[in-house]
């Protein structure tokens, strides 16, 4: 079994086990999560990472629980696993991003590559032949395809008659030709190699091939070989596996405080029946998960390939509206560019400044998402079906960046990598101050670009 298979069975094997014990925090995430309203399945690699996440949270109220200090987390205890889901389910990272929690604050994460694994066609077994994060795409026509094209030989302006034997064995009868300059030979489909200038004879199953020609070959032409592998009849056919390559990653800690007086919070009870510590803590995560956004669209940003451009600008005699028909060939032009960076991939996420998000909504194609409007940076709506999000004041107002996140856990252009997820504490008093307390919300999680050939850049400009 492959690690990557071998992975996907751990992360089944897992979501399915925390479905049963966080079963209302991940229903939750499954009907209200940005990714759930991007139309999106959850899958079950997106159940593990919640549920990785809600379990270390389990794991930090241990360990102050083991301490002694249990007392400040203050009412969290109660209401943490809801709140951890959904900060979780407000972040755009389930949208573009691989989350693959850690186990220490220095840790691994993983991105997909294929490699072969036969020796054929100029391929040797384990070579890579598809890795995104550098672009490699090996465009091997002749590997796994049954008619494969080789020389067989050389000429050396003497010799007559050549024998060789083909790189594959069991070749498809009536399917064999050899030419070399105006010269060409076809099997009969008996083993008989027949021609105008040669003949020769060919064995099926082994691959042995002799060809003679009533004259000598020219000094260094080639003789080309063409057939058909019999694959029914071979012990293996050629084969790909997607294997798991690696790259360090760092946790990094993202925290913010807010104070709130003593007095303030008896009167915000009295008034609203609710502790204004509680009202802080949720301002804390939302601003939290902001913040995790902001950085993680900044690292995609800083690692796009590649700028295509479109005028917004109507050239003369052309009405702005049917102008705007022009966009849609821009978009392609920067889908085939991410296409070509990476080998792979279609756009199947936009992240967009503020004017190109205002640009995007008055195209044909987008609709709005529910609540889209409200937030400056989170799910704005959809074009032509592909997730938008606005990113207002965070990249290039004019920008959008467009990425590509497969099917696969392991294709995305981040890595998300919580080592220690969202907590709220309380704290000691502030200053020489006894009646002003501070609540402090903390996430300890690694954020890196892993696959760069993942996005590219689509700008619009006003000539």
């Amino acid at each position: 079994m492959s690690f990557e298979k071998m992975n996907e069975s751990i992360i089944e094997n897992n979501a399915d086990r925390y479905f049963e014990k966080y079963r209302d925090q991940i229903e939750a995430f499954e009907s209200h999560s940005a990714l759930a309203k991007s139309g999106a399945s959850v899958s079950a690699s997106e159940i593990y990472c919640l549920g990785r996440q809600l379990e270390q949270y389990e794991e930090y109220q241990n360990y102050v629980e083991s301490t002694g200090t249990v007392g400040a987390l203050g009412q969290l205890p109660s209401v943490a696993l809801d709140v951890i889901a959904a900060a979780h389910g407000n972040s755009i990272l389930p949208l573009v991003a691989s989350t693959q929690p850690i186990q220490e604050e220095q840790g691994i994460v993983y991105y997909k590559q294929v490699v072969a694994t036969s020796n054929a066609a100029g391929r040797t077994q384990g070579q890579i032949i598809m890795d995104a994060q550098n672009g490699v795409r090996d465009w091997n026509s002749s590997y796994g395809a049954a008619t494969v094209t080789e020389v067989m030989a050389s000429g050396d302006g003497a010799t007559t008659t050549f024998s060789a034997n083909l790189a594959n064995e069991q070749v498809r009868p009536r399917s064999f030709t050899a030419t070399v300059g105006g010269v060409k030979v076809m099997d009969d489909g008996n083993g008989t190699l027949l021609g105008n200038g040669a003949t020769g004879s060919i064995n099926y199953e082994t691959g042995m091939v002799e060809v003679t020609f009533v004259d000598a070959v020219a000094n260094g032409a080639s003789i080309m070989a063409t057939y058909e592998q019999l694959f029914e009849a071979q012990s293996d056919i050629q084969g790909i596996a997607g294997t798991l390559a690696s790259t360090d990653i760092r946790a990094e800690v993202f925290a913010l405080k807010s104070e709130v007086g003593i007095l303030q919070e008896y009167s915000f009870s009295k008034r609203f029946g609710r502790l204004a510590m509680d009202e802080v803590a949720q301002d804390l995560t939302g601003e939290l998960t902001r913040v995790t956004n902001t950085a993680a669209i900044q690292r995609l940003d800083a690692a796009a390939v590649g700028v295509t451009t479109w005028d917004r600008t109507a050239p003369s005699a052309v009405s702005y509206a049917e102008h705007k028909l022009t966009f849609i060939d821009a978009f392609a032009q920067a889908e085939a560019l991410l296409n070509a960076n990476s080998g792979r991939g279609s756009i199947s996420r936009i992240i967009a400044g503020a004017s190109a998000a205002a640009t995007l909504r008055g195209m044909a194609g987008f609709t709005a998402a529910e609540g889209g409007m409200n937030s400056a940076v989170g799910l704005y709506g959809f074009f032509n079906g592909v997730p938008v999000i606005r990113a207002a004041n965070i990249i290039a107002s004019d920008d959008m960046l467009c990425c590509y996140k497969g099917n696969s856990h392991f294709e995305a252009p981040l890595v998300h990598a919580p080592y220690m997820p969202l907590f709220v504490s309380n704290t000691m008093g502030t200053g020489s101050n006894p009646l002003r307390n501070q609540r402090f919300a903390a996430v300890w999680t690694g954020l890196k670009s892993v696959i760069p050939t993942f996005v590219t850049r689509l700008r619009i400009v006003t000539s």
